[in-house]
């Protein structure tokens, strides 16, 4: 991000901005002023297709750091000396067991219209690592769970599948 005292400027939107711009040249070249077609046409095209680029390798970005998070999380949850605090309160050795098991099945599972209900925060503490998470109930599928990275739900790592009860407590 660029910044300044008042102005704030986004990668996309700058990204946005020279696509609008190239789009510009390359109607104005093609339509208007035929006799401009060359260089402007092929910087036009440029700035436009750069758009297009920007947000493929976002995606993809975007992708990996999700699955690195994921990777986190299973390493976190296979040494033996992990400890889960689900919602303030620190699980004894069986509950511990249930949702490590839970946990390590974190996939990408397929969305369906609904939305994480009953957030609450989980944390995931070896010698090593500390992990902040935070789980929410699907609101269509009681045994679906979303995972998110954080204390922000616009963060989801992946979600799972199981019988376990967070939204009362375990």
């Amino acid at each position: 991000m660029i910044a300044s005292n008042s102005i704030s400027i986004s990668l996309f939107d700058l990204s946005i901005a020279l696509g609008f711009i190239g789009f510009a040249l390359m109607f104005y070249t093609l339509s208007i002023n035929k006799k401009a077609i060359g260089k402007l046409t092929g910087v036009g095209f440029l700035l436009f297709s750069q758009l297009f680029i920007y947000i493929f390798i976002s995606i993809f970005s975007g992708i990996d750091d999700i699955n690195s998070k994921r990777k986190k999380v299973r390493e976190v949850l296979a040494r033996s000396d992990v400890k889960v605090i689900f919602n303030g309160k620190l699980l004894d050795t069986v509950k511990t067991k249930e949702v490590v098991t839970a946990l390590m099945t974190i996939d990408n599972i397929n969305a369906h219209h609904s939305h994480p209900l009953h957030v609450k925060p989980i944390q995931l503490i070896s010698l090593k690592d500390t992990l902040n998470l935070e789980i929410g109930q699907d609101s269509d599928d009681s045994t679906e769970y979303w995972i998110f990275s954080g204390k922000n739900e616009t963060n989801e790592i992946g979600r799972i599948r199981t019988f376990l009860e967070f939204k009362n407590g375990l």
